[in-house]
């Protein structure tokens, strides 16, 4: 199984804080970003999967057995992350445009 991960509106919160001069903000938020991706690619690496990327707000992981997680649950409040999965990336990707259109932070399998 394929995992695709993304960061729910990360760049127009940071584009926000640019052009509003509020760079402390931007530099808080990016250092909030840059953690919750870590914890999720280390909580991935512990259920087994291999991390395929992983850059900015975004990630793709691949897992041989289903993998039973919630992303929600180990990651702070102040970012919310949307989860595809699927047999294949492309799938994946597919499920994470779902997730993110039906109104993101949750996960969607196809």
């Amino acid at each position: 199984m394929y995992y695709s991960i993304d960061g729910d509106e990360v760049g127009k919160k940071l584009e926000y804080y640019l052009a509003s001069d509020q760079v402390d903000k931007a530099i808080a938020y990016s250092s909030a970003v840059t953690d919750g991706v870590t914890r999720i690619c280390t909580r991935l690496q512990l259920l087994g999967a291999e991390i395929l990327f992983c850059g900015g707000d975004s990630i793709l992981a691949e897992s041989v057995n289903r993998l039973n997680f919630d992303v929600h649950s180990f990651v702070g409040d102040e970012i919310t992350w949307s989860v595809g999965v699927g047999a294949t990336p492309s799938t994946a990707l597919l499920a994470l445009k779902k997730a993110k259109a039906l109104g993101r932070n949750q996960t969607v399998t196809l």
